[in-house]
């Protein structure tokens, strides 16, 4: 047996055949290499953008709400603003008379900060 394999080893045709079998296995194994990378990168790629879309989808949803709470606020702040300057100012000085304490409650009703 081991006659045959020094055989094997001395014969011309080995060097050749050796390296053309070296050469198709490490061909192969290449191939498969860069295919399964090219797999992995692009299962990689679509978790990306399928996260991304949620990411986009989710920050979108939480700029409208503050979008619409911020709106909300606008919206009381130029109510009261318009109630306020509904309101009649008293031509007297303000001294504290009666007329300015009842103008300073009827500001205060028409904010909604105070209820009497």
């Amino acid at each position: 047996m081991v006659g045959l394999i020094m055989g094997l080893f001395r014969a011309r045709w080995f060097p050749y055949v050796a390296i053309g079998l070296v050469a198709i296995v490490g061909g192969a194994y290449g191939y498969g290499h860069i295919k399964g990378f090219n797999e992995a990168e692009l299962g990689f790629q679509k978790k990306i953008e399928i996260a991304l879309t949620a990411q986009q989808a989710r920050l979108i949803k939480q700029k409208d709400n503050e979008r619409r709470i911020a709106l909300g606020s606008l919206e009381k702040k130029y109510a009261i603003r318009k109630k306020v300057s509904e309101v009649v100012r008293p031509d007297v000085s303000c001294d504290l008379p009666p007329e300015c304490v009842q103008w300073f409650d009827d500001t205060l009703r028409a904010s909604s900060f105070y209820s009497f």
